[in-house]
């Protein structure tokens, strides 16, 4: 019976949006980090809000029990718990956390080292292989995108808000950062890549939320730039949701750790992610041939030394800037994409057109 209501647990998960396949990785993750009560309550909740009395009413729990349940969730960051005006009235709702952003993030958003975050790490990472990794790519509209480091692109060059890492981040009325789920799963299982780990950072509710449990830690506009700073200087790629409000997230990503660019190379997924509106573009008399982007700066391996001289494949190119930023010379520029496709406006919109693929 108690094994019974973690798979229900899943089945119900797989119904959301980036899904949840069936594996025996995610029952052992499931029973980490739900009771075999918190998961029975979690089955009364779904994707969007719920308030206490909607809850309430579908079940015959005692609604003491019920609220202290839930409470304990939010604690453990398995329901997301926010405040909203419904009726002129502000009252409490209550969402479950999908696999992401959510039950993926908040295992290791604190950057804790323990036998069970060890334990959880290596139940993650064999979910990832053994098919949720592909699951996230099967709709066929990438859900996020990769934004150009800010010191690549040029001041004359027409960059709209929506393109700027920088700009996107002033929008934001709060702001926290937590450990990169990725690169800190990898590190606890014995494949870390020594990269920054405290620099993902999530904005609006969500992340007071995270703050207010404690999985992450306020920032200030000034913290959040430095942060940039801090990732551009590491080689890590920006990468925030795929429509011009940007979503929760931003992520500095790593091809070696990060769920999203290992299914280019592991699973040779197809466009896992939207590719910025540039390509990187190679100046012939000022390259010396010196191999920085080739080795150190291009994380999904678009550029090439041939004959002395670096080569970029534009067709493979994700337009992050990075091998700009990082080219001594000076000889690496980026350039417009022909035939850029713009992302959708808001989240909303991105994600009907995930649903309508799904």
């Amino acid at each position: 019976m108690t094994e019974n209501v973690y798979h229900k647990l899943q089945q119900h998960l797989d119904t959301f949006l980036l899904r949840a396949p069936e594996s025996d990785a995610l029952i052992e993750i499931l029973k980490i980090r739900f009771t075999p009560e918190e998961a029975e309550v979690a089955l009364l909740l779904g994707q969007l809000p719920k308030t206490f009395s909607e809850i309430a009413q579908s079940t015959r729990r005692d609604e003491a029990k019920l609220q202290s349940v839930l409470e304990t969730m939010a604690d453990k960051a398995l329901v997301f718990k926010q405040a909203k005006t419904i009726d002129g009235v502000n009252q409490a709702v209550y969402s479950l956390l999908p696999t992401a952003v959510g039950l993926w993030e908040t295992s290791f958003a604190k950057g804790e080292k323990t036998p069970e975050k060890e334990r959880l790490a290596h139940h993650w990472r064999e979910y990832y292989k053994k098919g949720w990794g592909r699951a996230m790519f099967t709709s066929g509209v990438p859900f996020t995108r990769v934004i150009p480091v800010t010191r690549s692109v040029k001041s004359e060059q027409q960059v709209y808000p929506y393109e700027q890492a920088a700009e996107l981040i002033k929008q934001q009325g709060y702001a926290c950062v937590l450990h990169c789920p990725c690169r800190k799963a990898a590190e606890l299982d014995g494949s870390g890549c020594g990269k920054p780990t405290e620099v993902c950072m999530h904005f609006g509710n969500l992340a007071k939320f995270f703050v207010e449990k404690g999985y992450a830690k306020e920032i200030s506009l000034e913290e959040a730039l430095d942060i940039l700073d801090i990732t551009e200087k590491a080689g890590l790629i920006h990468m925030v949701g795929n429509s011009k409000e940007m979503g929760v997230a931003m992520c500095s990503c790593c091809t070696c750790c990060c769920t999203q660019f290992s299914a280019i190379k592991a699973m040779q997924v197809e466009e896992p992610v939207a590719r910025s509106r540039f390509f990187a573009h190679v100046d012939d008399e000022l390259c010396i041939g010196c191999g920085i982007c080739e080795d150190e700066r291009c994380l999904i391996e678009a550029i090439a030394v041939v004959d002395g001289t670096a080569r970029v494949n534009a067709e493979r190119c994700i337009g992050c800037g990075l091998c700009v930023t990082g080219c001594p010379e000076e000889a690496l520029s980026l350039r417009e994409r022909e035939g850029y496709e713009e992302p959708v406006d808001t989240g909303m919109d991105l994600m009907q057109a995930f649903m309508n693929k799904k």
